[in-house]
C-alpha cells in the first residue's frame, strides 16, 4: 500500500479492494505530501477529540480507524490555504468569477471531490506564513477560504448527508500531490489579505481559538440545548464567542456543540449559518 515514485502517474486500485483500500491508499498520499491529518467522527464533518488542534496523531492507526468507519480531517498548519468551493451556494458559479478577476484558471491545484456529488470541490495551496487571510469575499459566494487553524473533510471520508465518498480527483495524477502545494496566486492573496486594523477598531479578539477552545471546554452543551430559554442562552454564548475571536473560533465552537448527544449534521449546517451571520461587527456586543 505504500506509495512510491516509481509508480504510474494516476491512482491505479485494485478492482476488489475498492472502498477501504481507496481511502488508506488517499491518506497515504496527502500525509506523503505533507498534510496534517487528524480524526472526525464516524459520517461526520466533526472532529472526534476535543484539543484536535494540538493533539499529536503521528501514530494513529488509520487503517483501524477508517476500518470503523471514522472519517478525515485535514488539518491547515502554517503557509497552508484550502479552497471550500460550494456548489449548493453559487460556489461554482463564483469560482468561475474568480478565476477571471485573478487571471488563473486554478487548473494546477490539488483537488479533492467532496461526498455530495453535486460538482463541489476543495483546492489546496500555499500561502505565505504569518500572513493573516479572511475566510470568506463578499463577492464570491459560496466560497469558504479556509487557512491556519482550520480544516477540511479529506479524501477517504464518508459525506454525513449522501453516504458519497470525499475523493481525489481521478482526472489529476499523482504528481500533483508529490510536487507539494502550489502557491496561492498573487491576486487571489491580495483579495484574503486583512487590512491592519486595530483591535479597537475591530472590536474584538481579545481571545485566540485555543483559549475559546479551553474555556468552553469547562462548560457542557447540554445545558444549552433544546427550549426557548436554553436556545437564548445558546445564543447569547455563540455571539460572545464569535465577538471574542473575531469570528475565527467557529470550528472550536462547532465541535463544543458536537459533545450535546442531540447534536446532528443538520445543527451543524444551521449552527455555522447562524455563527457566519453575526458578521465580522456586532452592533449589540455580547461579553
Amino acid at each position: 500500500m505504500t506509495l512510491h515514485s516509481s509508480e504510474a502517474t494516476s491512482i491505479n486500485l485494485n478492482p476488489g479492494k475498492v472502498g477501504l483500500c481507496k481511502s488508506l491508499e488517499e491518506v497515504k498520499l496527502l500525509q506523503s505530501a505533507g498534510l496534517d491529518l487528524f480524526p472526525l467522527k464516524a459520517a461526520a464533518k466533526i472532529p472526534r477529540d476535543r484539543g484536535w488542534r494540538l493533539q499529536d496523531y503521528s501514530s494513529l492507526d488509520w487503517n483501524d480507524y477508517l476500518n470503523r468507519g471514522g472519517n478525515v480531517g485535514v488539518r491547515a498548519r502554517p503557509g497552508n490555504l484550502f479552497v471550500d468551493v460550494d456548489a449548493r451556494h453559487r460556489g461554482l458559479f463564483s469560482l468561475e468569477m474568480l478565476k477571471w478577476d485573478v487571471d488563473d484558471q486554478l487548473d494546477a491545484y490539488p483537488k479533492v471531490l467532496t461526498g455530495r456529488d453535486d460538482g463541489g470541490f476543495h483546492l489546496y495551496m500555499s500561502v505565505p506564513r504569518g500572513v493573516p487571510l479572511r475566510n470568506k469575499l463578499r463577492n464570491y459566494p459560496g466560497l469558504d477560504f479556509q487557512g491556519l487553524g482550520r480544516y477540511v473533510v479529506g479524501p477517504g471520508s464518508t459525506h454525513p448527508d449522501t453516504g458519497g465518498m470525499y475523493t481525489i480527483d481521478p482526472s489529476q495524477t499523482l504528481e500533483v500531490w508529490r510536487r507539494g502545494l502550489p502557491p496561492c496566486p498573487a491576486g487571489l492573496l491580495e483579495l484574503l489579505r486583512k487590512p491592519p486594523l486595530s483591535r479597537q477598531a475591530v472590536g474584538g479578539g481579545e481571545l485566540s481559538c485555543s483559549q475559546l477552545e479551553q474555556l468552553l471546554a469547562a462548560l457542557n452543551p447540554e445545558d444549552f440545548g433544546q427550549g426557548g430559554r436554553h436556545h437564548d442562552e445558546w445564543l447569547n454564548l455563540a455571539m460572545a464567542c464569535h465577538e471574542a475571536t473575531n469570528g475565527d473560533g467557529l470550528e472550536e465552537w462547532l465541535s463544543w456543540c458536537a459533545d450535546d448527544l442531540q447534536y446532528g449534521t443538520e445543527a451543524w449546517e444551521q449552527n455555522t449559518a447562524r455563527w457566519e451571520s453575526f458578521g465580522s461587527v456586532q452592533t449589540d456586543r455580547v461579553t
